[in-house]
């Protein structure tokens, strides 16, 4: 008898060890997100999963055309993750002019988008602290061009590659 308790209790020393183990690094380093929806196609689309990094960008800041996944801001009336693209970071001006962003009246190269409505907003100044995010799929995304500007302590994680499907595996474009 006291051979089998012996042998329980290492396994289960193991087994919590290792389940404490996991807790802390997809709590604080890392974890796999499958994406739901159209918003950030052509880049990504529904079904596609992620790899999501959850502690660099926290000391480094996030960068333009990085892909993030969020707690999106209560004027956004939900509580499921999102994903979209930073576009403006802390102190810049955003703005749209017929479906070009201009970032501080520059124009933004944005290879990563497929055909887009020629929509316009007026500028707009990102906040210390925020950054202003849009999804890829400009005609169908729910963004901060609709619920205003994304606190950095908002961002969940970035997205560092595209795990699946094994055929578009890879880093995301910026």
């Amino acid at each position: 008898m006291k051979s089998f308790l012996e042998f329980f209790w290492s396994n289960f020393k193991v087994v919590l060890i290792a389940a404490v183990l996991s807790l802390l690094l997809r709590t604080y380093v890392a974890e796999a997100r499958v994406i739901l929806g159209p918003s950030m196609m052509p880049t990504l689309e529904s079904g596609d999963l992620l790899l999501v990094e959850k502690f660099s960008f926290r000391m480094a800041g996030l960068e333009r055309g990085d892909v993030v996944i969020f707690d999106p801001p209560p004027a956004a009336h939900s509580r499921k993750d999102y994903v979209k693209r930073v576009i403006g970071l802390p102190g810049e001006t955003v703005e749209m002019l017929n479906g070009t962003v201009y970032i501080n009246g520059v124009p933004l190269s944005e290879d990563y988008i497929g055909p887009h409505p020629a929509m316009s907003f007026a500028p707009l100044k990102v906040p210390e602290d925020s950054v202003f995010v849009m999804g890829d799929n400009r005609g169908n995304s729910y963004d901060s061009r609709e619920w205003g500007f994304l606190p950095e302590k908002s961002v969940v994680g970035r997205a560092l590659i595209r795990i699946y499907p094994l055929r578009k595996i890879g880093s995301l474009p910026k």
